[in-house]
């Protein structure tokens, strides 16, 4: 314990670091406080509960491959049955729900919750990474929220986090005033701050692909790789994939890079969920100096036509993502 109390940062606790940002707002009302308080009290009990996996907890394999397994749906309901009580949200979109989740309680909230509740959930029985997506949306009126209202332009999102669930528990957040990295420490029950202000490298020295779908990318992604694995008179780039975009991400943010999941031929649009994935993690990244692009347009300036809308996605250092952009132009004025 004296090595806690001797930390710089022991004082700086996750809850008295949201209770500080409140207090730079006027006219403030507690519901946006109270609403990251009710994301850090998720990240605990998805944490506890992963932790008891395989354990007395199920983990359990969906029927079909588009399925949720049952783990996914248990995390899935921790954060509606949390939410819920801050009487701020309205609707939720969650990656493993096929419809907006009404809020029962507060169909009138404010908020707009977008949530990927549990992220790279094969890699939790190996004992790998996993994570949260969240992102937070202001609605623009009072009306009863409906899809329509989800997928207003207007709504624009006004805070995202993630936690990384692995040796340690890390809870990344950003109120579009910077990032700051929070780590749970067991022995107390709080996260702690342990990076402040976390700006990523204009240009790192790795990328993190699937490199499994070569085949089908188009020609623009197979050069860009290709020209970092085997460049002229340059520093090979180094191949980092976990196989969670929370961890490839973690790692991207803090190390520089590129994160990417391109389009293929057998899905031009992408795999990986706009609103629950893309733009919660685009607007840390950009709040980080950073970049994430579909190729064409900046992530969080694509207006989404469905909840569930997918999107290729290219997210790190600056550099790195427009010199990947540079490629893709090159090969359409072919």
């Amino acid at each position: 314990m004296a090595n806690i109390i001797q930390s710089p940062n022991y004082h700086m606790t996750l809850s008295k670091f949201i209770f500080n940002e409140e207090l730079k707002h006027e006219k403030i009302t507690g519901e946006f406080t109270e609403l990251l308080s009710s994301c850090q009290t998720i990240a605990k009990a998805i944490s506890a509960m992963l932790r008891r996996v395989g354990l007395n907890e199920p983990y359990g394999t969906p029927e079909k491959e588009k399925e949720p397994m049952k783990i996914q749906g248990i995390a899935q309901d921790i954060f509606i049955k949390i939410l819920s009580e801050t009487g701020s949200v309205g609707i939720i979109i969650s990656r493993f729900s096929p419809k907006v989740i009404d809020v029962e309680k507060t169909k009138k909230g404010k908020y707009i919750l977008v949530i990927d509740p549990l992220d790279g959930v094969t890699n939790i029985e190996l004992g790998l990474p996993t994570g949260s997506i969240f992102g937070i949306m202001l609605r623009v009126d009072s009306r009863v929220p409906t899809v329509e209202d989800a997928l207003n332009s207007n709504n624009k999102m006004v805070a995202s986090g993630y936690m990384m669930y692995g040796s340690t528990t890390i809870f990344v957040l950003t109120t579009g005033e910077g990032v700051n990295e929070f780590i749970l420490d067991p022995q107390i029950g709080e996260f702690l701050l342990t990076d402040k202000a976390i700006r990523i490298a204009e240009k790192g020295m790795s990328y993190s692909v699937n490199e499994g779908y070569l085949a089908l990318w188009d020609d623009a992604i197979k050069e860009y790789i290709r020209e970092r694995k085997f460049p002229d008179k340059k520093k090979h780039y180094t191949a980092r994939y976990v196989g969670s975009m929370v961890g490839d991400f973690h790692r991207t943010l803090k190390r520089g890079g590129i994160f990417m999941y391109p389009g293929n031929k057998d899905q031009p649009f992408g795999k990986l969920e706009l609103m629950s994935k893309c733009k919660p993690l685009a607007f840390i990244v950009t709040q980080a100096g950073g970049a994430a692009s579909d190729g064409h347009t900046n992530i969080l300036e694509i207006v989404p036509k469905s909840i569930h809308q997918t999107t290729p996605i290219f997210i790190g250092s600056p550099v790195d993502v427009n010199e990947v952009l540079e490629f893709v132009e090159k090969h359409q004025k072919r």
